[in-house]
């Protein structure tokens, strides 16, 4: 026993340095725990908070591209409305042009002059057209000496 104790004692007075050294590091220890618990803390809550912003972000983006997609949308509309009328507008150019094409040839008649120009032919047909009766712009000048005359 006395050899036991002895020996507990020699390996206490071994030990004792390393214990003392050891709670002379324990407040520094204690120290750099409590920063380091700290400065995790603060990552935590700068964590959190960027997880907020990015879920806000990611809310953000949701709606522009909701608004993106709405504008587009309403834009191919517009575009095909607008598509649709000028269609509609080339189309009743190509009739009119067509109508006045299809006119212009029909009124050129036989010969191939129009009954609007000033020619001695469309006199002819205007002189046609009177049924073989003399024109009488003169009489009329005279005081209408034709009009109820002896030849009714």
């Amino acid at each position: 026993m006395a050899d036991s104790k002895a020996a507990l004692d020699e390996l206490d007075a071994s030990f004792q340095p390393q214990i003392q050294s050891l709670q002379d590091q324990a407040p520094d220890l204690e120290s750099a725990i409590e920063q380091q618990t700290a400065r995790i803390e603060s990552l935590q809550t700068q964590i959190a908070q960027t997880q907020s912003l990015i879920q806000q972000d990611g809310e953000q983006y949701q709606q522009a591209i909701a608004q993106m997609s709405d504008a587009n949308l309403q834009l191919r509309q517009e575009l095909e409305t607008t598509l649709t009328e000028l269609q509609t507008a080339y189309n009743q150019i190509a009739a009119r042009q067509a109508a006045a094409a299809n006119s212009a040839s029909a009124s050129q008649g036989n010969d191939g002059y129009s009954e609007y120009e000033d020619d001695d032919r469309g006199e002819e047909r205007e002189d046609d057209r009177d049924d073989g009766r003399e024109e009488h712009d003169d009489d009329d000048d005279r005081g209408g000496e034709h009009e109820g005359g002896d030849d009714d």
